[in-house]
């Protein structure tokens, strides 16, 4: 390590191969660092300063000087006069700013930074190879840069005093995916740039500020405070125009995005903007702003906001699935989806701002299947969905204090299609709100909801014109062309009226008011859910009248009084109910407690029974014969008939369920339960229970499932393993047997038809929680058929029984040692990692594959009596094995084809009497041997 200084001469300064600091004093000197990471100083004179090896500092001083980095990561500074700097190797930092001079800048090798920020000369700057970034602030002379090989980043800014005469910035990315930004906030005057997509140049300029580029693949451009006309590239942009803050003289910008996904802000303007996306998905911006802004989002999936605004703006998704926001704007605005399946709101927050004023705002669909909401609005709107499925959506205001909400009166053409409304008016507004809805061609659906209204429900219907009307208080519904309707009443005394339609009616916990529906046309459900009526003390009972279709359901002094309805769901009480079905197919619930009695009359009818928390289990009964069952949990019971399917959740204790004819729902709880289908499509289970469970599926195709689970969605691991004996029996049917994440032993008997049957863990998304194992000894039997039997991320020692059919037994991702028995049929055979045996009764039962056989440990396990031919049992004896096509002894019992795989028995070898038979196949090149065969 030297420290030199040198004379006012011109010097000749020479470091070491160590870290060296060289100052020249006044003079033409050449100093060369050598090796070490070295700090130069040309200091005055025309200087040549030459870094070498290591991270080198060079300072060229006045006058004009010639710097080269050499190998390294070195910094270079030019000083005042018109200097060379060379980078070469490495990843080196040149800085010409605030110069005056005309500036050679080459970055050569590596990732380079470029700076002649703040200059007056005329520069000029290469990248050369590697990812450069060129910085150009607020410059005033006519500089050109050049980005070279890779990915080059080139910033320039506008200075804040316009140079006199025009001053043109050129820059070239060259090639590599390469990225300009612009920031002229600081211009004088307006944009104007352009751009030719075919030859990929393009121009910015601002008053006497001007860059042409070439070669740029994104452009960021930030606006000025006067009227921009901003072009995009074709590549991915971000295109600003001017923000106002407080002042009233920011111009109006037009902006361009041209090709790729842009983004284009005009946020918080006070003027009138026009942003045109271009192809590409695209992103625009103008919250906050208070002009009258244009959106044009053209061709791909693109995001129009114009949210928190004060002027009248017009958001036009054009082409592609778009999302068009003017939430919480006051304006009146005009959003059109165009074609593609767009979501168009004019909504606001319900406790946004109780004096907050919505626009009246104009929402068009257009082709496709869009949604449009005006949530919370108390504007007057008009919503036209076009043509497509389009669903529209609309809320009333509400606050805490239940207080007279604003709503506007709103227009909804639902157009051609399948249109759904949805109202859910909260508050009543303090003077009438009507609300208008066609819903135009198409199976069209309006669904209204009441929360607090100040008035009950009276609805009409004039089934010639189709039309009709929903009132509750100061909330007016008109409609007209609308095929159903989902009303939800009120806790006062209602009078509902269907549609010609298949409408549904529903009443939530009305323990209070007396109501009429009338269902009219259509299969139209009635839904009565009376669960929050615990506290009332008595329970309902409910009538029907088969002959007229009326009916009703008391609860205390309250009265629902029905007809033209066809189907029935009612959710009785925690006491003693009486509930009758209708004509149709119910749904039918007593409640959490008491003594019920429900009578599901005709249709197909569903019976659902859960929430049972008192401290033991449930027993049930079924007479097939009869058609009448019982569910009884200590003191409560539930006695039912003409019921079709059940629905059952047991407890936490010892359950018994047996199901009904029907396609049954039975779940136990954590206990040790039995549960019997029976008849029909049923699926039992006994999730997370760590008792010995009891599943038989019966007649038909049956699901059983006794499982844990194991979660580690976005690496949040949770594990819930259960370890009880089960035994999963299919019956009748394809079935679907699953005992997951279950260390206990278990069994599991497909029975008849083609049945599936797994017992397996998982292996994690996260290398951080592994796999879950699961470690019982498994049998799975699959009976007679085509089964699959599965046993994976296991390390028990598990018995796969395939039994007649074609069967699959696959243990593949098994560590333990299993056993596999194909059974009659032509069977594949998947072996696990570890050491497995593979079962043959008889050499007639078909010609099983197996794969993944370990020569090495694995046997193939015969019948002596089975196969015949005077078998010995232990490991079959060399005389009685060969390899190649055929016996050539007498002794000779087993041939193995090492060429094919194919393993044959032969009873009486060579002697010609028996004609041998294969009876297995083995993939992979199997170099099988007599060790591998074990006869019992």
């Amino acid at each position: 390590m030297v420290n030199i200084i040198g004379t006012n001469g011109k010097d000749t300064l020479l470091g070491s191969q160590d870290a060296d600091t060289i100052n020249a004093k006044v003079g033409d000197d050449i100093i060369d660092g050598k090796n070490g990471n070295d700090l130069l100083n040309g200091d005055a004179g025309n200087d040549t300063l030459i870094g070498g090896a290591g991270n080198d500092t060079l300072l060229g001083g006045t006058d004009n000087d010639s710097l080269r980095g050499g190998t390294g990561s070195d910094s270079l500074r030019g000083g005042t006069g018109n200097n060379l700097l060379r980078g070469d190797e490495g990843n080196d930092t040149l800085d010409a700013s605030y110069s005056s001079g005309n500036n050679i800048l080459s970055g050569d090798i590596g990732d380079d930074y470029l700076h002649i920020s703040y200059s007056a000369g005329n520069n000029t700057v290469s990248g050369k190879d590697g990812n450069d970034s060129f910085y150009a602030d607020e410059v005033r002379g006519k500089n050109t840069l050049n980005g070279g090989a890779g990915n080059d980043d080139f910033h320039l800014s506008a200075s804040k005093t316009s140079p006199s005469s025009l001053t043109t910035q050129s820059v070239n990315g060259e090639t590599g995916e390469d990225y300009l930004s612009v920031y002229y906030t600081s211009a004088s005057s307006g944009i104007i740039s352009s751009f030719d997509a075919a030859t990929n140049t393009g121009s910015i300029r601002a008053g006497t500020n001007r860059i042409n580029y070439n070669n740029i693949e994104q452009l960021e451009i930030r606006g000025t405070t006067y009227a921009d006309f901003i072009v995009g590239s074709n590549g991915n942009d971000l295109l600003f125009g001017g923000s106002s803050g407080n002042d009233l003289n920011y111009g109006n910008d037009t902006i361009f995005g041209g090709e790729g996904n842009d983004y284009l802000n005009v946020d918080y303007s006070t003027s009138d903007n026009i942003l045109n996306g271009g192809v590409g998905n695209d992103q625009f911006s103008a919250t906050s702003s208070t002009g009258d802004n244009i959106l044009n989002g053209e061709d791909g999936n693109d995001n129009l906001s114009a949210s928190k605004t004060d002027g009248n703006n017009t958001l036009n998704g054009g082409a592609g699935n778009d999302q068009l926001n003017a939430n919480y704007s006051t304006g009146d605005n005009i959003l059109n989806g165009g074609n593609g399946n767009d979501s168009l709101s004019a909504s606001r927050e319900y406790d946004y701002s109780a004096s907050f004023t919505s626009g009246n705002n104009t929402l068009d669909g257009g082709a496709g299947d869009d949604e449009l909401s005006v949530n919370y609005s108390t504007g007057d709107n008009i919503l036209n969905g076009g043509d497509g499925n389009d669903s529209f959506f609309a809320s009333g205001y509400y606050d805490d204090k239940k207080a007279q909400g604003k709503f506007g009166n709103n227009i909804f053409n639902g157009g051609n299609g399948n249109d759904s409304f949805s109202f859910v008016l909260y508050t009543s507004p303090p003077s009438l709100a009507t609300q208008t809805v066609d819903g135009g061609t198409g199976d069209d659906l309006l669904s209204v909801s009441y929360i607090y209204p100040n008035g009950r429900i009276t609805s009409t219907f004039n089934a010639a014109s189709n039309t009709g009307s929903i009132r509750a208080g100061t909330d007016l519904i008109n409609y007209k062309n609308i095929d159903a309707l989902h009303i939800s009443g009120t806790v006062y005394n209602d009078l509902i009226v269907g549609s010609n339609g298949n409408d549904t009616i529903s009443l939530y916990g009305s323990s209070s008011g007396n109501d009429t529906i009338d269902g009219g046309k259509g299969d139209d459900l009635l839904e009565a859910y009376y669960y929050s009526n615990s506290s009332g003390g008595e329970g309902i009972t409910s009538t029907f009248n088969a002959v007229t279709n009326t009916g009703s359901i008391t609860s205390g002094t309250n009265q629902v009084s029905y007809k033209n309805i066809e189907r029935l769901n009612i959710s009785g009480t925690a006491y003693n109910d009486l509930i009758v079905g209708g004509n149709g197919n119910d749904t039918l619930t007593g409640g959490d407690r008491g003594k019920d009695t429900i009578d599901g009359g005709k249709g197909d009818d569903l019976l659902s029974f859960y929430n049972y928390s008192i401290g033991q289990g449930i027993t049930t009964t079924f007479n097939a014969v009869t058609n009448t069952g019982s569910i009884t949990a200590g003191p409560n019971q539930v006695s039912y008939k003409n019921i079709e399917q059940l629905n059952i959740s047991g407890t936490d204790y010892n359950d018994l369920i047996v199901g009904s004819n029907g396609n049954d729902t039975l779940a136990g709880g954590r206990g040790n339960n039995t549960i019997l289908g029976g008849a029909g499509k049923d699926y039992l289970s006994a999730d997370y229970s760590n008792g010995n469970n009891l599943l038989s599926g019966g007649d038909d195709n049956d699901s059983l499932n006794v499982s844990g689970s194991y979660d580690d969605y976005r690496g949040n691991f949770d594990l819930d393993a259960i370890s009880g004996k089960n035994t999963l029996n299919g019956g009748a049917g394809d079935d679907n047997l699953v005992t997951n994440y279950s260390s206990g032993n278990n069994l599991l008997n497909g029975g008849d038809g083609n049945d599936t049957l797994t017992a397996a863990g998982s292996a994690s998304l996260y290398s951080l929680y592994g796999a879950y194992t699961v470690s019982g000894n498994n049998t799975l039997n699959g009976g007679a058929n085509d089964d699959r039997l599965i046993v994976d991320y296991s390390s028990g020692d598990n018995l796969l029984d395939g039994g007649d059919g074609n069967d699959t037994l696959t243990a593949s991702g098994a560590s333990g040692k299993n056993t596999f028995k194909g059974g009659k049929g032509n069977d594949n055979l998947y072996g696990g990692a570890s050491i497995d045996t593979f079962v043959f009764n008889s050499f007639s039962e078909g010609i099983d594959s197996i794969y993944n056989f370990n020569a090495t440990n694995e046997k193939i396990r015969v019948s002596a009596a089975g196969f015949g031919g005077a078998l010995s049992s232990g490991i079959l004896s060399a005389s009685s094995f060969t390899l190649g096509a055929s016996a050539t002894t007498s002794d000779q019992r087993f041939i193995y084809n090492n060429t094919t795989g194919a393993l044959y028995f032969d009873q009486d070898g060579s002697t010609g009497g028996f004609a041998q038979v294969q009876f297995a196949q083995l993939s992979g090149g199997v170099s099988l041997s007599q060790n591998n065969l074990l006869v019992v």
